[in-house]
């Protein structure tokens, strides 16, 4: 958190194939794949996020707070191909602006994968 601009990195797998676009209904997965992870950042806090080293768009990205003092966001995007492949994909994570009242680390807390097959 002290020091601005520092990417981590997590490593995920996804065995399945990865179409160009997910088609999501207003909260609803129709198809595709999505990515939900709780990264522990505080209201205030910014963060860029790249999929194998691609940066995705803050609009495509969405978080979910919660009104509990203390509990991170959960976060979502749709998971196409490219930028992430069949195999091993890596989540970077970078802050870019911390909230002075924050303390600690900003470290990922969660990660899952959802897949959701064409009917």
């Amino acid at each position: 958190r002290q020091q601005l601009g520092d990417r981590g990195e997590f490593r995920f797998r996804i065995c399945e194939r990865l179409s160009p676009r997910a088609k999501i209904s207003g909260d609803t997965l129709l198809s595709g794949v999505i990515l939900l992870f709780r990264p522990d950042m505080a209201p205030g806090d910014e963060i860029e996020v790249d999929i194998n080293g691609k940066r995705v768009p803050a609009e495509d990205i969405e978080y979910q707070w919660y009104d509990e003092k203390g509990r991170p966001p959960l976060c979502t995007l749709a998971l196409t191909s490219p930028p992430a492949v069949y195999g091993d994909n890596y989540l970077g994570l970078k802050l870019v602006k911390s909230t002075p009242e924050a303390q600690g680390d900003v470290v990922l807390l969660e990660v899952e994968v959802m897949v959701k097959a064409a009917e």
